[in-house]
């Protein structure tokens, strides 16, 4: 493989330092080795050895009694830890590690520079003969602390973003008419018809390979159009070649190459005329006085490989990129605006498709990016790179990688060894980068180099009085990018405005520091100052013993951090310890192994916990308490039941808390720590399953077919009863629905049934909620429930189950939940569906056939086309429909459509392999109904016509069969007009839906649908209870003169003087005690914030109670016509007409929420003589409720077309004669006072008297 000499010379420097003879191995069996002091053998075993490096820039080798190593690889979602096999036995196991590039060790005494002797090592000893796998925490001056289990604390991913400047130059081609998206590339930039960039822009892009290929001779002219490329004599010869000599061997003054003139460029590249000014910015625009280039900041993103190597990727595998996926080196993809408001178009920007990858897409060609960083040189670092187009590297300012030219992937590489380096010396590295061909975009490299770039976060420190002082800076670019990193970039310092964040040590939790005091000896006097003080830490037990860090992260740029680590001195600490339920002590390391903390899973057990030893007092720093436990299955709750992860001990140092094993429990840990006492542990908990029945199956099923689940089905492993009563269940399935009771369950032996209460007939609502729900929009949905048992033993003893998270099955088919009609470009027919859930892959083959549609055309049924294909995925598709001068044959707005039922073997299937329903519901086809006009040809009139004795000119008549042709129509009534084929009703209808769609939105986002219906909240005691704590402490001893409170007012509060009411009205006190109050008052607030992890019933968020809220105010109509509802709903819900019972016939629009009267179709026609003189005019309005057209039911109830018939008379009463006549009809439609429809079109009549 082209990168196998990294991890080769990775090794190489440590692997010659070995003895021969005991050679490590990594492979997780069990191995024999040699022991030098004897002949004979002996058998070992593998421990697992994490370690967090001290280092950020490699992974480790791991040494092993001195003289084994292996490479050291990363753990999945443990950031900065690594880990190996190392054989342990009986004569002991020691270890210790280096960087796999680099010359730093790490021992039992921290860092060094030198390999750590055998003596040296770290003895795993102890905790080997404990656990398999040892973690190794290690810190950068002093010895590692060795655990046996995770000890909660992560190192810095293995990534990091190098801050790189990407140019955009615009694409040299003529032809580039048709290169253009035209959704992303504004026509207003032009560039569409005539040639495109010319100047710099001229050396990218271009349709010509021949200019500047390897091997290929130059030729063409820049923009020409180059057709073929022959393989044979051209390609295959310049395989892994690439043009050398383009730029001169050493960077220019201004940090960029330079082009070599005397290279041959007419017979080898004629396109980098430009080269100087490649990677230098270009004004492109200059507005309100500010210059826009085309230049823009990228980041590179690098990850740590498995064999300690840095890669950086983004070329036509997807998969490896480590940055965003976008098949290539298209960073500036997104770069379609100059301006952050993008009010300013990018002239440069030329989204091309990658028509000669085959992948249809379209990229940002023609680019260019400079990449500037440091490193410092050790023995054995190395560089490689393999993509296109030219790539140039720059080490020290020398041309060490030369791959110049228009080509596909080419590698090249460098072993920094031979380059003449100082070791230990800081060095610069380039990369000059381009992609000058519409034809992919690769970038691979791999170094383990350690690159950095300038950072512009500065910490700057002094101790003064024995106290750390640190000072934040920010270094800024005067009018430059952050990632231009050149010499000319002017440079600017200022308070760097940050944010702190306390880790490490005893601390459960990285600890947000504000401004103040915090653990008496941490001072954030400031966003730019801060100081530790880890003496006065010490001094009043406020952090246990230990190392700890301050991260600081600037505000401007949350990408730049920098760590502080500090560490308070040993001291003696109290630890927390068990107790029973009388306060005896049963120790600070507890075994399940000879007392258990309860016997059965489903029951709540308390816990109590105190300090150790008698000396031990409470105080603000050591009474917090956290904890956490290892098995998931086990929740930590307070005596409301609710979940959390501390408790404070009172003034006696005593604390009870809860825990409730959900589920089967083996060898699981409870551990409970303090910031300031040592922790206790209570291992091998063991809590079995009670003797109730267990579940082995619930399924949800749909009996009517409607889409709601309406009959739930449970089978247990043994009968319901005998000792076990089924008090209550509750269960969710896309909602929440109620906790039913034991009345309404139905025991069956070992099967439980629970219905809805409505009568589920075939086309009726019926289900446990109103909601239509059938599974998952693009995965397997599986639904849960919690049963509640109450479980009697020999003894009449009781006990009380609560059994969560049962998984319920999936047992309803899908449904089609929206259908809309609509045109595309081309004419042709879409019919965009939504169904309730995902349908399987390997059914979507059948949509010509697993669909059911009711189209009536002219009063006949008809059977609709087949659509020609089918687009979309998970629970969404679109038919496509050829365009068709008939339309009659294609599905529109008001036919219906379903699925085709379960008996259809070529049916839809969801991702639990369940079927439609043979009832599965008819839906309305929705979609912009389109308005059409016809009229007849030739009619002949007669005076005695009741419609021409009548003196309105324009009268509108329904005309109920929808089989008469317009002429038929005209002959019948013996007069002309217009036939309008438009239906009112059906508008009405699509905005109900609509309007039901945004409510039916809103309550998706209230009610709680995953797994997780826990909600978090942070609280805290309020002033007076702080107040009320800081008084029992002085009273009690906890608090003394040391917390800055003087003897007096001490005394006074424990004679009872002086209490928490009382004392600010006190002339005992002195200015510094009230300050002192205050400050211990706020830090008992503080000390106090926790956040409570609260399960919400499921029966609190069902869809009544979101109805019931509306109604009672508790959510707000603003919160309501924010999320989009209309005030007609709203007022709708508040006065009882949409219910939670009846909203399902508003979502199909069996019932409607408009009045008949708020669609109106307004008309205006105008009649002239063929010569184009005026003879009447006649205007109207009509709307569903016009009686006189629709009847007294009307459009609802009497559907048909329009006929607006003219009486044949001019504006005088004379009836027209024999002749032609043109007719203007001009319509408007409004819907709720909105004009929706504009629209005038003139027809031609004849007539015979």
């Amino acid at each position: 493989m082209w990168y196998q000499g990294f991890l080769k010379k990775a090794l190489f420097s440590a692997l010659l330092s070995f003895a021969v003879g005991a050679v490590y191995a990594a492979n997780g069996s069990s191995s024999i080795y040699k022991d030098r002091s004897s002949t004979s053998f002996t058998k070992t075993s593998k421990k697992v050895v994490r370690f967090l490096t001290p280092w950020t820039n490699t992974s480790a080798i791991l040494y092993v009694n001195g003289d084994s190593a292996a490479v050291m690889h990363k753990i999945d979602n443990y950031c900065g830890w690594f880990e190996a096999k190392a054989d342990y036995s009986n004569s002991g196991l020691s270890v210790s590690f280096k960087q796999t590039i680099g010359n730093k060790y790490y021992g039992a005494e921290g860092v060094v520079n030198s390999k750590v002797d055998i003596g040296s090592e770290i003895s795993l000893d102890s905790v080997a003969a404990l656990a398999d796998t040892i973690w190794v925490r290690s810190y950068q001056w002093d010895a590692p602390q060795l655990f046996t289990q995770y000890p909660g604390v992560l190192g810095d991913c293995p990534t990091k973003k190098l801050p790189v400047m990407m140019f955009d130059w615009y694409d040299g081609s003529y032809k580039n008419v048709a290169k253009y998206h035209p959704e992303t590339r504004s026509a207003a930039l032009g560039g569409t018809t005539v040639r495109g960039g010319t100047g710099i822009s001229s050396d990218f892009g271009g349709d010509n390979v021949h200019l500047c290929w390897p091997t290929v001779p130059a030729a063409g002219q820049k923009g020409e159009e180059y057709e073929g490329f022959d393989y044979r004599t051209e390609y295959a010869p310049s395989i892994g070649k690439s043009i050398q000599g383009m730029v001169e061997s050493t960077l220019g003054p201004n940090g960029v190459p330079v082009r070599n003139e005397s290279f041959d460029w007419a017979g080898s590249c004629r396109n980098a005329e430009y080269l100087n000014h490649w990677f230098i910015p270009e004004t492109l625009v200059v507005k309100n006085g500010i210059s826009y280039t085309n230049a823009a900041c990228r980041d590179l993103t690098l990850i740590l490989d498995d064999d300690g190597i840095w890669r950086g990727q983004m070329d036509m595998q997807a998969d490896s990129s480590t940055g965003e996926k976008l098949g290539g080196m298209f960073l500036l993809d997104d770069f379609q605006y100059l301006d952050s408001a993008k009010t300013i178009p990018n002239p440069h920007y030329d989204s091309i498709p990658n028509n000669d990858a085959g992948d249809g897409t379209y990229h940002n060609y023609g680019i260019s990016m400079k990449v500037q960083a440091k490193f410092e040189y050790v023995r054995g670092q190395y560089f490689e790179f393999l993509g296109d187009d030219d790539v140039w590297v720059f080490i020290n300012n020398k041309l060490v990688v030369d791959i110049g030219g228009v080509h596909d992937r080419r590698n090249g590489a460098v072993d920094l060894d031979t380059l003449g380096l100082v070791e230990g010396k800081e060095y610069t590295f380039h990369i000059f980068y381009t992609e000058r061909y519409k034809y992919q975009g690769n970038f691979k490299m791999r170094t383990s180099m350690d690159l950095k770039t300038e950072a512009s976060l500065i910490l700057v420190s002094d101790i003064r009085d024995n106290i750390k002082n640190y000072d934040i800076w920010q270094a800024n670019k005067k009018e430059a990018l952050s990632c231009d990193f050149s010499a000319n970039a002017l440079m600017d310092t200022t308070g760097g405005h940050s944010t702190y964040k306390l880790s490490g040590g005893s601390l459960a939790e990285p600890e947000n520091l504000n401004i103040g005091v915090w653990y008496e000896g941490i001072n954030i006097t400031s966003d730019t100052t801060f100081s530790i003080d880890s003496a006065a830490i010490a001094e009043h037990y406020a952090l246990s013993p230990g190392h700890y860090f301050i991260e600081i992260t600037l505000k401007s740029d949350p990408s730049q951090t920098q760590k502080v680590e500090f560490v308070v001195p040993p001291y003696s600490i109290p630890s927390i310890a068990f107790a029973d339920s009388s306060w005896k002590i049963l120790g600070n390391e507890v075994s399940g192994d000879t007392l258990q903390i309860g016997k059965l899973a489903y029951e709540i057990y308390p816990v109590h916990i105190s300090f150790l030893e008698e000396w031990a007092q409470v105080n603000n720093y050591n009474k917090k308490v956290n904890l956490t436990v290892s098995d998931t299955l086990i929740d930590i709750l307070d005596a409301s039941g609710s979940k959390i992860s501390t408790v404070s001990l009172d003034s006696d140092g005593h604390a009870t808390f809860y825990l409730r094993a959900n589920g089967e429990v083996s060898n699981a840990t409870l551990t409970a720590q303090g910031a300031a006492a040592t922790a206790s542990h209570w291992v091998n908990l063991k809590f079995e399953l009670p003797p109730i029945p267990q579940v082995v199956a619930a399924k949800i099923f749909d009996r009517n077919g409607d889409g709601r689940g309406d009959s739930l089905h449970v089978k247990f492993d043994r009968v319901v009863g005998a000792g076990s009563t089924l008090d209550s269940l509750q269960f969710k399935f896309g909602e929440n629905f109620p906790v039913y009771g034991a009345s309404r369950i139905v025991v069956n032996g070992d099967e439980v049934i629970v219905t809805s209460n409505a009568n589920c007939a075939p086309e009726t609502a019926c289900g446990f909620g109103s909601k239509q729900f059938t599974g998952g929009e693009s995965e397997i949905y599986t639904g849960s429930m919690t049963t509640w048992f109450t479980y009697v033993d020999s003894d009449r003893k009781s006990y009380h189950f609560q059994i969560a998270n049962t998984p319920v099955e999936d047992h309803i088919g899908p449904i089609i939940l929206a259908a809309e009609s609509q045109k595309n470009n081309s004419g042709g027919r879409l019919l965009s569906l939504t169904f309730s859930e995902a349908i399987s892959d390997s059914t979507r083959a059948y949509y010509a056939s697993m669909f059911e549609f009711t189209c009536n055309r002219n009063g006949t049924s008809t059977t609709p086309d087949s659509p020609i294909t089918a687009l979309g995925h998970g629970s969404t598709m679109t038919l496509v429909y050829a365009a068709s001068i008939n339309d009659d044959a294609i599905p529109t707005s008001g036919d219906l459509i379903r699925f085709a039922p379960e008996w259809n073997l070529t049916c839809a299937r969801d991702l639990s392999n369940n079927a439609p329903h043979l009832n599965n519901p008819w839906v309305f086809i929705t979609g912009e109904q389109s308005l059409s006009v016809e009229s007849p040809n030739l009619v002949t009139i007669s005076a005695e016509n009741p419609i021409i004795a009548n003196t309105k000119t324009t009268q509108p008549i329904l005309i109920t069969d929808n089989s008469l042709t317009a002429q038929q129509i005209g002959d019948s009534l013996g007069v002309q007009g217009n036939l309008i084929d438009f239906d009112i009703y059906k508008v009405i209808q699509e905005e109900t839906q609509k309007e039901i769609s945004a409510l039916d939105a809103y309550f998706d986002k209230l009610i709680v649908e995953a797994e997780d219906d826990t909600v978090y909240s942070t609280s805290t005691i309020s002033e007076a209870e702080a107040l009320k704590q800081l008084f029992d402490d002085i009273a009690s001893g906890i608090v003394t003169e040391s917390y800055g409170i003087s003897a007096t007012v001490i005394e006074a509060v424990q004679t009872g003087a002086l209490t928490s009411e009382n004392y600010k009205s006190s002339s005992l006190l002195t200015a510094l005690d009230i300050a002192a109050i205050d400050n211990l008052k706020q830090k008992n607030i503080d000390e106090s914030r926790q956040t409570n992890m609260t399960i919400i019933p499921a029966s609190n968020v069902t869809t009544s109670d979101i109805f019931a809220a509306i109604i009672s105010g508790a959510i707000s109509e603003s919160d309501l016509l924010s999320a989009g509802i209309s005030k007609d709903v709203i007022s709708a819900i508040k006065d009882g007409t949409i219910t939670a019972d009846n909203i399902s016939s508003y979502r199909t629009a069996e019932q409607t929420l408009m009045s008949a009267d708020q669609v109106t179709l307004a008309y205006t026609t105008r009649y002239y003589s063929h010569l184009g003189h005026y003879i009447d005019k006649s205007s109207g309005t009509i709307s569903c409720s016009t009686a006189e057209v629709y009847g007294e039911g009307g459009c609802a109830a009497n559907k048909g077309r329009l006929f607006l018939a003219w009486n044949m008379r001019s504006k005088s009463g004379r009836l027209v004669g024999t002749g032609v006549y043109i007719a203007r009809l001009h319509i408007k439609l409004y819907v709720a006072g909105q004009k929706k429809m504009d629209m005038t079109m003139d027809k031609s009549w004849g007539v015979r008297r």
